[in-house]
């Protein structure tokens, strides 16, 4: 099958071959047989890319639901790990058990140490550390641009974008 690039370049050489002169009368008659069978394939190929864009669409959209249900049950396995977790290591402590082993697994305990903080208004101010964070504001450079506003470093685009329904 053909591509719209042919499609169109055959379409424009037709449309300048399109036109006969009738050398009696010297009237001009478009010669549109060639022209109509082209906007029919141009017609045709649309219409099957139109249609390979939405199901390519409806499988983004099938995969994102997919995404969101893998995140929840990764997450909610995640919970039941740390559960078990909780659960064995409670075991072990109740018999007073630092290590235990077989075959399939080994088990102890490591000390760690980390920060609870109780009441965060209360800690210095040497211990806080401050992050700036800069961020283009470019809802208010387009609004400038649109008023006629030159921002140094920005120009306005106009874009047009295909919109499928």
């Amino acid at each position: 099958m053909r591509s719209l690039y042919e499609i169109n370049n055959d379409y424009l050489k037709a449309l300048d071959n399109a036109f006969v002169m009738d050398e009696d009368t010297g009237e001009i008659f478009l010669q549109d047989e060639m022209l109509d069978q082209l906007a029919d394939e141009f017609s045709d190929k649309v219409d099957n890319i139109v249609c390979y864009i939405k199901d390519l669409e409806n499988l983004n959209d099938g995969i994102k639901a997919e995404k969101k249900a893998l995140d929840e049950r990764f997450k909610a396995n995640e919970g039941r790990v740390e559960n078990l977790k909780k659960y064995v290591s409670n075991a072990l402590k109740i018999r007073n058990m630092a290590k235990y082993e077989t075959p399939k697994c080994k088990l102890s305990f490591r000390t760690s140490k980390s920060v609870e903080v109780v009441d965060e208004n209360s800690i210095d101010s040497n211990y806080w550390k401050e992050e700036v964070v800069k961020k283009l504001d470019k809802k208010t450079i387009l609004d400038e641009l649109k008023n006629g506003v030159e921002v140094n470093g920005c120009k306005l685009l106009v874009k047009n974008n295909l919109q499928i329904k």
